[in-house]
C-alpha cells in the first residue's frame, strides 16, 4: 500500500520533531494497576473513537470491567532508522483491553484514550504517524522500584470551560501507595512466565465472558510467539478549509514490540488513585472510574521494547 502514498519530506536536520519508526525504547521500567471500571461508560467511549467512524466495518468491544495504568520511564529512547542521538522518556497511558472483530481475525488490541509524555518528539511522531492520542505533560515515576511510592502526571487543562478560565497546568492524575512497600519480589525473568501470570490474574475477572475465553487464550498464546502487545488508534487530521472535517481518517493498528526481557513481578501492596475534576480531561467519567479507587492488582516490568509501525485496518 505504501506505494500508492508521495513521499514523506523530511525534516531531518532541520528541527525534525516526527521521527521515522521503528523507535527503540531500551532499559524502560513499566508500572501497571488494574481498576474496577464502569465497562457501559468505557464501552460508549469506544463507540464514540472508534466504532462510530468505522460505520461497522470494524467493531471494538471492551473486555471484562477493567481499565490499567500504565507508567513508563524510558532510559534511552532513539529512533532505529535516523542517527540522531537519544532521549529520556516519561510516559502514562490509561488502557483499555479490546476485543477486535473485523478487519482480520479476531483479536485482542488496546486502546489508549489518555496518554501523557514529556518528550515532544515521542508526543507527535506518535499522533502523526500512528494516531496515539499522546499530550505532553510532566510524569513523575520513582527510578527504584523498590521504592514505588508515588506516581503523579501533571498537565495544562481548562478546570472548566467558559470565555474567563485560563489555561493552568495542573496535577490531573497521583498513584500513591497506601503502606510502606518493602523489596519487590522478581517473581519472572522470562517473559512467557510474565504473560502466563498477568494472563491467569486478568482471566479471573473475566467471568461474565465465557465466549471468548478461547479468544483471549489464543491471543495471549500469539502475544506469547510474536512478543508484541497489539495497539488500536483513530489517527485523523483536520481539513484545512473546514476544520469541523477530517481530511484523512483511519483506524489504524500497530504493536508495542517487546525486544528484551529482563525481570519483573507483581505488587502486592494497595495503591489508591485519585484523578482532578476537571472539563478539559473528564478521565474518571470518560473510563467509568469512581475516584478515588483502590487498585484491583500491580505489576512491575524491566523490558527493552520498541515502538512499531501499524496497518490501516479502515480509512475513509
Amino acid at each position: 500500500m505504501s506505494e500508492h502514498y508521495p513521499r514523506y519530506i523530511s525534516d531531518y536536520g532541520h528541527g525534525e520533531i516526527s521521527l521515522e519508526l521503528p523507535g527503540i525504547m531500551d532499559t524502560t521500567q513499566a508500572f501497571v494497576f488494574a481498576f474496577p471500571a464502569d465497562a457501559g461508560a468505557v464501552q460508549g467511549l469506544v463507540d464514540t473513537f472508534l466504532n462510530a467512524p468505522a460505520q461497522g466495518a470494524v467493531q471494538y468491544s471492551m473486555l471484562g470491567d477493567q481499565v490499567f495504568t500504565a507508567f513508563l520511564h524510558c532510559a534511552h529512547l532513539t529512533s532505529n532508522v535516523e542517527l540522531m542521538g537519544w532521549a529520556v522518556d516519561h510516559e502514562c497511558g490509561l488502557w483499555v483491553p479490546l476485543l477486535a472483530r473485523g478487519g482480520g481475525l479476531d483479536r485482542i488490541v488496546v486502546w489508549m484514550p489518555y496518554i501523557f509524555i514529556d518528550w515532544q518528539q515521542g508526543m507527535i511522531t506518535g499522533r502523526e504517524a500512528l494516531g496515539y492520542r499522546k499530550s505532553l505533560g510532566s510524569v513523575t515515576i520513582p527510578l527504584n522500584p523498590d521504592d514505588a511510592a508515588s506516581f503523579v502526571v501533571q498537565t495544562d487543562v481548562f478546570p472548566t470551560f467558559s470565555d474567563a478560565t485560563q489555561e493552568v497546568r495542573r496535577t490531573l492524575l497521583t498513584l500513591e501507595r497506601a503502606g510502606k512497600l518493602g523489596p519487590l519480589p522478581s517473581d519472572w525473568t522470562e517473559l512467557h512466565a510474565a504473560f502466563k501470570a498477568i494472563h491467569g490474574v486478568w482471566t479471573n475477572d473475566l467471568g461474565k465472558l465465557e465466549a471468548h475465553r478461547w479468544e483471549i487464550a489464543v491471543d495471549v498464546a500469539k502475544l506469547l510467539f510474536e512478543m508484541a502487545i497489539p495497539i488500536v488508534n483513530l489517527k485523523q487530521f483536520r481539513a484545512a478549509h473546514d476544520t469541523t472535517r477530517a481530511c484523512y481518517q483511519a483506524i489504524i493498528e500497530c504493536s508495542i514490540g517487546i525486544r528484551k526481557f529482563h525481570a519483573g513481578g507483581f505488587i502486592k501492596e494497595a495503591y489508591l488513585l485519585n484523578i482532578a475534576d476537571v472539563a478539559s480531561h473528564q478521565v474518571a467519567r470518560d473510563l467509568g472510574l469512581a475516584v478515588p479507587v483502590k487498585a484491583d492488582f500491580g505489576l512491575w516490568l524491566s523490558l527493552d521494547m520498541s515502538a512499531d509501525t501499524g496497518r490501516e485496518v479502515w480509512k475513509a
